[in-house]
Parts: C-alpha cells; sequence; structure tokens
C-alpha cells in the first residue's frame, strides 16, 4: 500500500491582514515496512493559516475580527476539550510504569500507551470536525450500510476483536478493545480518503478481503506498541506543537563556543575534483563558469554575530593552524558564519552563510547515488536470515575536502585585524607570529598588524550550494574503490539491490552496509563487509568518526530510521510520540504559520518515504 500525506481542500477564503482560512481536511497515512505504524494521522483544517512573513499568530475572534493579542491570552483547555486527565496529570502519574520491553505487563499496555492512545482517540472524535464524527459514528456502528454485499477492499466495516486474529499477543480483553479502538481510526482513514474526502456508508459484513486488510493493520499496530513503549519522551500535548515545528533561534543557533566545534587536526587533505564529472570538475574549478552572471552585489566584508568576538577569534585561530582557512586582504565575496547544535551533546558545527553565493552560481547537479528512507525500503530479511548493519562517518567530511585554489577568495568569512590575532592568548598553546601569520596570506606580503584579513575557506563550506554534491561524489568514489558496485547501492529510483555481497547506501558522510545472513553464514566470513572501505579510507587519508564505527549489528539506526532486530525498519519511538502529540494540540488549537504546517507535513513526509 502506498503512503502518503493526502490534502483534502475544501475552500480557501482570503481573510484580512492577508491570511487565508482553510476548510478542508489533511489525512496523513503513515504505513512503515515490516510493521511498524500504520495509523491516520487526521488533522481537520478550520484553522487559520498566517502566510510566510506575517510573523505573529492571527486569531479569529468571536465578532469576526482579528485579534493579535489572542493568542498569548488563550489558554489550551486540554481537560475540558479532550478530556485526557491521565495525559495532562504529570510525570509521576504517567511514568510510573517502566517502559523497557522487560517489564511491560504482558497483559496490558503500559499506562503511558494506553494514555497516548486513549488521547489520540478522543482528540479525533471530539474534534467537531466532519472526520471526527465520522469516527465516532464508524466505532459506534451507526454508519449507513450499502444496500448490497460488497467486494471492494474498501470501504471497510466496522469490527470486533472476534475478527482479529491476535497471533500469540498476550493482552486482555481490555486492551484488545482499546487497540480495536485505534484500529477503527485507521480503517475510518482510509474510508474517508476512499470517498475523495467523505465516506456516507459502508459493508453490513466483514468479508475475507476485509478481514486480511485488518489482520495486516493489526499486525502493524502490535509492533508499533513497543514502539511507543520504548522512550520516556514527555506525553504533554500542550505545546507540543510548537514543540516539534517551532523555531526557537535561542537553541537552534547557539552562540558559538570556538572549543565545542568540530574539526579535523589537518583539513582540506582530499582533492575531490578527481571524483567529479569532467564537465562538473570544469565548472567549480573556475570562477567565472560558477558564477556566470558574476558576483554582482556580494558583499566584501560582514559582520560576525554570532557570539562574542573572542570566541570569534579563537576558532578562526583553530582553523588557521588546522589549514582550514587562509587570509586575504582582497575577497571576492563574503558570508557571515554560524552554529548550530549538535544532537546529543554540546559540540557544535560551524555554518558558512553562502546563501546569496549559491543563488548566483550555476545550479549544481543532483549528488548521485543519494540514499534516503525511501531506498530502505528495497532491503528484504527474514527471521532465519535477518540483516546484519555496518556503518562508516566520516569525521567533519567537509573540513576535508579541498576547495580549488581559483575559489578560494570568493569563500570569505567575516574580517579580523592582525592585532586580534596577535593578541590572542590561550592558556596552554603558543601565541602566533607575525612569520605564521604571513605563511597563511595569499598575498605573500609582510603581515601587518594594522591591516584587515578576510579569512577564506580552503575547503568545501557547508552552506554552499555545490558542496554537497561534491562531498557526495567524494564519499561514492571511495566506495567504488572499495569494490562495491554501482548495483549494490540503494537509491529510491534504483533498482532493488540483488547481490549476495549485501547493499550498501551512501549519504553525504555516512555509509550502511547491510547484509542478509544466517547464523552459520555470518561465522564463515573472513573479514567485516567495511573492510574494504577502511583500507580506502586509510590509503587515501579520509578520517573517521570511530565512535560511529557500527560491525554486523542487528539493530542500528541509518538515515534516521532505526533497523531493529534485523527484519524491521522503523522510525524513532519519540518521533512517533512527538507528532501523535503535535496532531492533537494543533487538532485541539487550530492555530499556525503556513512555515509550521508545512514543517509538520514535511517530517511526516520523511517517514512516508518507507
Amino acid at each position: 500500500m502506498n503512503s502518503g500525506v493526502f490534502i483534502f481542500l475544501d475552500t480557501l477564503v482570503p481573510q484580512p491582514t492577508g491570511c487565508f482560512m482553510l476548510y478542508g481536511t489533511v489525512v496523513c497515512l503513515e504505513t512503515l515496512l515490516c510493521g511498524s505504524l500504520s495509523n491516520v494521522f487526521r488533522l481537520d483544517l478550520n484553522l487559520l493559516v498566517a502566510p510566510p512573513g506575517l510573523g505573529e499568530w492571527s486569531c479569529l475572534t468571536a465578532s469576526g475580527g482579528y485579534d493579535q493579542e489572542a493568542p498569548a491570552a488563550c489558554e489550551r483547555q486540554w481537560k475540558s476539550n479532550v478530556e485526557v486527565e491521565a495525559i495532562v496529570a504529570g510525570p509521576d502519574d504517567l511514568g510510573s510504569a517502566s517502559t523497557t520491553d522487560a517489564q511491560v505487563d504482558k497483559q496490558g499496555l503500559s499506562p503511558r500507551c494506553a494514555s497516548l492512545l486513549q488521547a489520540w482517540i478522543k482528540s479525533v472524535e471530539q474534534s467537531h470536525t466532519p472526520f471526527g464524527n465520522y469516527c465516532f459514528k464508524f466505532r459506534s456502528k451507526l454508519i449507513k450500510h450499502l444496500p448490497k454485499k460488497s467486494r471492494d477492499m474498501l470501504p471497510l466495516p466496522p469490527f470486533t476483536c472476534a475478527d482479529l486474529e491476535w497471533k500469540g499477543a498476550v493482552y486482555n480483553d481490555a486492551t484488545k478493545e482499546l487497540l480495536v479502538q485505534v484500529l477503527h481510526l485507521t480503517a475510518s482513514g482510509l474510508n474517508w480518503m476512499s470517498g475523495g474526502g467523505s465516506a456516507k456508508s459502508c459493508p453490513r459484513f466483514v468479508t475475507r478481503l476485509h478481514r486480511s486488510v485488518l489482520q495486516g493493520l493489526l499486525d502493524k499496530l502490535l509492533v508499533l506498541c513497543p514502539l511507543l513503549e520504548s522512550t520516556e519522551t514527555d506525553l504533554n500535548p500542550v505545546g507540543a506543537y510548537d514543540r516539534l515545528v517551532g523555531f526557537d533561534p535561542a537553541s537552534s543557533y547557539p552562540d558559538l563556543k570556538a572549543d565545542l566545534v568540530d574539526l579535523p587536526t589537518v583539513c582540506g587533505t582530499l582533492d575531490p575534483l578527481m571524483t567529479l564529472m569532467p564537465g562538473d570538475a570544469d565548472i567549480v574549478g573556475s570562477v567565472d563558469k560558477l558564477f556566470p552572471s558574476g558576483l554582482g552585489m556580494v558583499g566584501k566584508d560582514v559582520p560576525f554575530t554570532a557570539g562574542s568576538r573572542h570566541e570569534y577569534i579563537s576558532l578562526v585561530v583553530r582553523q588557521l593552524r588546522s589549514g582550514k582557512i587562509h587570509l586575504t586582504t582582497d575577497p571576492l565575496g563574503c558570508g557571515s558564519v554560524f552554529t548550530i547544535g549538535k544532537k546529543g551533546g554540546d559540540r557544535q558545527r560551524e555554518i558558512w552563510h553562502g546563501g546569496l553565493l549559491s543563488a548566483l552560481s550555476a545550479k549544481p547537479p543532483k549528488p548521485p547515488q543519494q540514499a534516503n528512507p525511501a531506498a530502505l525500503g528495497d532491503l528484504e530479511a527474514t527471521d532465519d536470515r535477518p540483516l546484519y548493519t555496518s556503518v562508516r562517518d566520516g569525521q567533519a567530511f567537509f573540513d576535508q575536502l579541498r576547495l580549488p585554489d581559483s575559489l578560494l577568495r570568493v569563500m570569505g568569512r567575516p574580517a579580523v585585524t592582525g592585532q586580534e590575532l596577535l593578541d590572542w592568548v590561550k592558556e596552554g598553546q603558543a601565541q602566533l607570529t607575525s612569520d605564521e601569520l604571513e605563511r597563511h596570506c595569499l598575498e605573500h606580503e609582510a603581515f601587518a598588524a594594522a591591516a584587515r584579513y578576510t579569512p577564506v575557506s580552503r575547503v568545501w563550506p557547508m552552506g554552499f550550494s555545490w558542496s554537497s554534491y561534491v562531498a557526495q561524489c567524494q564519499m561514492v568514489a571511495t566506495v567504488k574503490a572499495a569494490g562495491f558496485g554501482t548495483q549494490q547501492m540503494l537509491t529510491e529510483e534504483g533498482s532493488l539491490p540483488f547481490c549476495a555481497e549485501g547493499a550498501i547506501s551512501i549519504a553525504t558522510d555516512d555509509v550502511a552496509h547491510f547484509m542478509q545472513a544466517s547464523p552459520y553464514e555470518l561465522e564463515q566470513l573472513q573479514e567485516v563487509p567495511l573492510a574494504p572501505l577502511d583500507d580506502v579510507w586509510a590509503r587515501w587519508g579520509l578520517k573517521e568518526k570511530i565512535e560511529k564505527r557500527l560491525d554486523l549489528q542487528p539493530s542500528a539506526t541509518v538515515l534516521g530510521i532505526d533497523v531493529r532486530h534485523g527484519t524491521q525498519l522503523a522510525p524513532k519511538g519519540s518521533r512517533l510520540i512527538a507528532l501523535l502529540l503535535a496532531a492533537m494540540d494543533l487538532t485541539s488549537t487550530r492555530r499556525t504559520t503556513a512555515r509550521d504546517f508545512g514543517a509538520l507535513i514535511g517530517t511526516i513526509q520523511w517517514h512516508d518515504l518507507l
């Protein structure tokens, strides 16, 4: 069954202040391979969408006008709208039950999981929307029956626990009834979509075809529950939508801390031009060809605004000594720099803001052999021959890719003075000298303390339109040099890999190898599957992030998707919970912006790629 986002837009009415009122339906059917979430994300859009650039929320008042202050004063009354006391009770009430597979009561779901599913059902059925009303009537068997027997798969009829096989799942009657209620939402969504955004009648009886469809949905739901149990994510829906899609500059773009930025000891050790197509290598080797319309009004001096000046100077010193940057007094273009926080710690990634230069450059080709979650859907596994995953990750990969000398002056950064560099002091490290700095100057002139110098990148910067293409070409070249063929590379548009040597995914700096094998086949291996790639990386000087190395693991995370026990692909449980809570929150508040709503749909679509 194909999955995707289905939008039924009934009415788009222009409103004062440039907003639009949307009346319609969005149904997002999540169908994940090997039995993960198969549920209908249901949002009825009687909500106000502010166009990009409006900035503030706008709320429709009772009098029909717009009140810009209403959102700040508006309390989200979940207890009155959705009646989910268990969800809003707090961590002591919801978190007392353990969420590990070994400790979950085998006769029922944990209180956390049961409360989440109950809240989801209530938020849909009590949404006071046409679809919510249909869901309630469908589950209550109040829908009009078709006049004659139906042989079609859709619409599905109402059903009971007795119509399903639980296949060894040891659940009590109350738990089974709750899961059947969740399946009724899924069936309601399928019926709603099959009717083009409405559903008026359904079959009276459950046929063998209907039973097979419902059984498949139940099997997926039974795998979903452990995913929801496996995380301690906060289950409070109030504000969940903003937490998922909201933009917080303070947390998204923290102030620069020079020592927290990952940086190889030596940068620019790889020459990616050798791996590009000849025509593309000619383009990136020439300023005139890369920017056919010229550099226009690109600034040659930009301020640094991402933290303290001292931290920026410290970063410049680190980058000079690693060979990431040189200095020039005659830049051709500049972009600002900022940092983003890395997940799972306090480390930072430096980004060069090359938006204007990217817009002026020739359009880059599509990165070759690029993997995404859709590509993982081609993998096959069985219980007796599961998948074993091996992973390699390049350390600060873009910093290893040398930029052509002809482009150095284009990739400028906020300027510094010679005196700032000479005055830099840090305990345990030697100060810079004029001779040392002179060796980094492109002009080969005597270093002057009073002069202003623009740091220019010697590597392909993150933030420039061509960098992803160049990085992917380099990584694909290393994989091919290791003996892996194109037919083994997983891509969304490629054919199904069928190789005894396994399949391989490449996504910029990440390489993952998948091998289907029995325990006996595993014992016969002479070396790990990615050993040839390790040899190529060592010969070429490509540095690896050792802490991310995996070999022949039945469970791993690839492209943000979990490979579970070698037989299932599934998104993270915390992300599934975040999506459910965000949908409940939006269904209650009915307020959003076009950007935020696009972010929600984009998040769902990323998982729909499976």
